[in-house]
């Protein structure tokens, strides 16, 4: 639950931050208003319909998400002069850019497979499409169908980047720098907001929904006699309260992809003791928390400042990649170990997976 919390928490922050300081560099507008703005709004309309609302509203989004980053690609390339005056700049600065043997590219493409990885297994809002889909096989189309629309829109992404090297962006605002740079008209910049907004509105509703189901889930097993509609209000209470803090943070305007990157860590060190546990008799709670706990910790020793300096002496300190492998590696060796150590002392106890047919049931159910 603690875990989860918190990434889907970082994550809640992160796109609070992207969209307020997107919002701040074309139109001025301060850090906070936006957040506040933002966050009120998806908040309303995920309290009143839910996880129903979020996923009717991730269907508009997505209509109006694929048309606008299409064409802020293409007037991008127009207005710099087309393709090839647009990509010169980088071809002359930076060419290793655009190869597929970049060191370097490689590298953090690596950290960014574990980070990912790790994390989605801990969004509780992909846990939610799972179980709300009528049928496995739905489920499956469902997330194979996203995979493809998906490679696209990184590409082109991945592009508009690129194309900010032109200008000598390359901060996590580099995409709206340089739409602000190409002195597009107004109605351009507007239909720019309207992306990003739709982008991030498209996450939030997500990830507070995906909050009020854990809170709602503890909150039946801390308080059974308490009734559904008091469930329900206690956890949306608890929404907000977790939003607050994110407003905050946004405020503060931290780097976006280091604040995701935080929350990433965490889950990597995580990743391995829960996943194991849904498939060992022997995984125990407290090696659970204990390995996941010291692999956290290990990691933390390499991960970088907020500027992506090292903070202490050590070899490879300050590297992402090695920040993310060592506590994926640590929390594995110590649980395994931790369980062979029992077993040879005779003190471990299988657990029975058949007692979670009785012990777990619908929301709603008696």
């Amino acid at each position: 639950l603690g875990i989860i919390v918190f990434y889907m928490f970082v994550y809640l922050a992160a796109e609070l931050t992207a969209i307020a300081k997107a919002v701040e560099l074309i139109a001025g507008v301060p850090l906070v208003v936006t957040a506040l703005v933002v966050i009120a709004a998806v908040f309303i309309y995920t309290a009143v319909g839910g996880l129903e609302a979020t996923i009717f509203t991730d269907m508009v989004q997505f209509v109006v998400i694929v048309p606008l980053l299409l064409l802020s690609f293409g007037v991008a390339v127009m207005a710099l002069g087309g393709w090839g005056e647009a990509i010169a700049p980088v071809i002359q600065e930076a060419p290793q850019l655009l190869t597929f043997n970049n060191g370097p590219g490689i590298k953090f493409g690596s950290t960014l497979i574990i980070a990912v990885i790790a994390a989605e297994m801990f969004n509780q809002a992909n846990w939610q499409r799972v179980y709300a889909c009528r049928t496995s096989q739905v489920m499956r189309r469902s997330f194979l169908g996203s995979f493809v629309v998906i490679l696209p829109m990184l590409l082109i992404s991945g592009l508009l980047g690129i194309l900010a090297m032109h200008f000598g962006f390359n901060d996590d605002r580099a995409f709206f720098s340089l739409i602000q740079s190409l002195g597009l008209p107004v109605w351009m910049l507007g239909l720019v907001l309207v992306l990003v907004l739709a982008l991030v509105m498209s996450s939030l509703d997500t990830l507070l929904n995906g909050i009020a189901s854990v809170f709602t889930t503890d909150l039946r097993r801390l308080f059974p006699r308490l009734k559904t509609q008091g469930i329900l209000r206690a956890s949306r209470i608890l929404t907000v309260a977790v939003g607050i803090p994110a407003i905050a943070i946004a405020a503060r305007g931290y780097n976006v992809l280091y604040l995701f990157l935080l929350a990433d860590l965490v889950c990597a060190g995580a990743l391995f003791p829960v996943l194991f546990g849904l498939y060992s008799r022997c995984l125990t709670g407290a090696i659970a928390f204990w390995s996941a706990l010291l692999g956290i910790a290990a990691g933390a020793l390499f991960f970088p400042r907020p500027d992506f300096s090292p903070w202490n002496g050590l070899p490879f300190a300050g590297d992402l990649l090695v920040s993310f492998c060592v506590p994926v590696v640590v929390s594995m060796a110590i649980a395994l170990i931790w369980i062979g150590v029992k077993a040879q002392m005779g003190k471990t106890e299988a657990y029975n997976f058949g007692d979670l047919s009785d012990r777990i049931r619908a929301y709603g159910d008696g």
